[in-house]
């Protein structure tokens, strides 16, 4: 056998590596693209002590938790009672993979010492999408949570959507850029049922020209596990184009990788964090 022309990464959650909220279900802000509806096949927890117990039976053979919630009407996930109990669970072993939503100069200090932690951030700039699909005031507040997500020290992995906007897409990753940041997560908009985006237009094109542009920008992207999985060829064309690691690979994708010479390395990981 020839040297594997290179390295593919499919990251995938389960027993391993657990998703967790700590709103259940509910979410103030109810954005219009999700209205919550992503919480609903996440664990949920009431307390800090709920988090703990479900880290210790994890703890044996898990790599971590991903932890998330619905946001309150500024846009923050209620973290701050769980700091506490999310320092000793990094501290053990666990990776934890942060969703803080809107974070400003308050939550640095609150953040900041976290071994193992990587804050997860969307980042968005077009001011129409941020007033109308995330109720918020406007681009600096994910501005001001980049700038206050990097001043914490820790693991910082941008967000990236593509299919609200170009306007959002070409703003937002000129932001990162602006920081120095080189690996990114892209997103793409959901048709989500039930939602004012239920008929969004989303092509597998436009998804594979938006990871064409931010290679082309020098980001290294990860295909995220937010996309329609009807764009059947999209994970292979993104492949093409340079894209390394991909959230929930297709077995599809992954025999043809093989075929074409590539190596698969399956992680039971959060694809945010580095191998």
């Amino acid at each position: 056998m020839g040297i594997p022309k290179d390295k593919l990464t499919s990251c995938s959650l389960g027993k391993k590596f657990l998703s967790i909220s700590v709103t259940g279900g509910k979410c103030r802000l109810n954005c219009s693209h999700c209205q919550g509806k992503y919480l609903e096949g996440m664990l949920s927890v009431r307390s800090p002590d709920d988090l703990l117990n479900i880290a210790a039976d994890l703890r044996p053979s898990g790599n971590g938790i991903l932890i998330s919630g619905g946001c309150d009407k500024d846009g923050k996930v209620p973290l701050r009672g769980y700091l506490p109990t999310i320092r000793k669970i990094s501290d053990s072993g666990l990776k934890v993979n942060l969703h803080p939503g809107i974070m400003t100069e308050d939550d640095i200090v609150l953040f900041s010492g976290m071994n193992g932690v990587c804050l997860s951030v969307d980042v968005h700039q077009d001011p129409k999408i941020i007033k109308d699909v995330f109720k918020l005031k406007g681009p600096e507040v994910y501005r001001d949570t980049l700038n206050a997500a990097l001043s914490a020290g820790c693991d910082v992995m941008p967000h990236l959507t593509v299919g609200l906007s170009d306007a959002d897409l070409k703003e937002s990753a000129g932001l990162v850029k602006e920081k120095g940041i080189k690996n990114i997560v892209l997103l793409a908009l959901v048709p989500t049922e039930g939602t004012p985006y239920e008929n969004n237009d989303l092509t597998e094109d436009g998804v594979v020209d938006a990871v064409r542009f931010l290679i082309d920008m020098g980001f290294t992207v990860t295909l995220g596990c937010m996309r329609d999985r009807r764009m059947r060829t999209l994970e292979k064309r993104a492949i093409k184009e340079g894209v390394r690691k991909i959230a929930n690979m297709s077995l599809e994708t992954e025999l043809w990788a093989k075929s074409e010479g590539y190596e698969i390395f399956r992680e039971e990981m959060c694809c945010c964090f580095s191998e």
